[in-house]
């Protein structure tokens, strides 16, 4: 998994038992964005073929086991969207929801 492209297939891959094959990769996608800093457009159209670096492999090695375990993936990110904002969430804050 050192290449964008590589983590891609392989997060979703993983995801997969515990998602809808479309969810896991939009989780991966939002995974692979938090780690590089990029926007949904940026990482369309990144280098598929760009090395992730060392300090991004870690971290997105670590959220995928989290959310292996059932974390939620805005508990994993520690922020959920929310309208037009990034509200910080933890285990002990509520996940708002757009209802």
């Amino acid at each position: 998994m050192d290449t964008i492209h590589a983590y891609y297939t392989a997060a979703a891959e993983v995801l997969s038992p515990l998602y809808e094959s479309g969810e896991a990769r939009e989780i991966a996608r939002r995974l692979l964005e938090d780690a590089l800093g990029y926007s949904r457009s940026q990482l369309l159209v990144a280098d598929k073929d760009t090395l992730l670096p060392p300090h991004c492999r870690e971290r997105l090695s670590q959220q995928l086991q989290a959310l292996g375990s059932g974390h939620p993936l805005q508990y994993v990110l520690g922020y959920a969207p929310f309208l037009q904002h990034s509200l910080y969430v933890a285990p002990g804050v509520l996940i708002p929801r757009p209802e």
